[in-house]
């Protein structure tokens, strides 16, 4: 394989690379946003319990 087919596969790899760091970032930011509504759905609940 000559060096320009290597340069070509190098620069596919970085690219999904790439995507897959995106993917990891959306992901985790999707994580922080449940855990946070069941944080918030948990003390909501928690109230609602200790009016009744």
């Amino acid at each position: 394989m000559d060096q320009e087919k290597y340069i070509e596969i190098i620069k596919s790899q970085a690219d999904v690379i790439s995507s897959q760091s995106e993917l990891i970032s959306t992901l985790s930011e999707l994580v922080q946003s449940l855990t946070d509504q069941a944080t918030n759905d948990v003390v909501v609940s928690g109230f609602s319990k200790a009016e009744d």
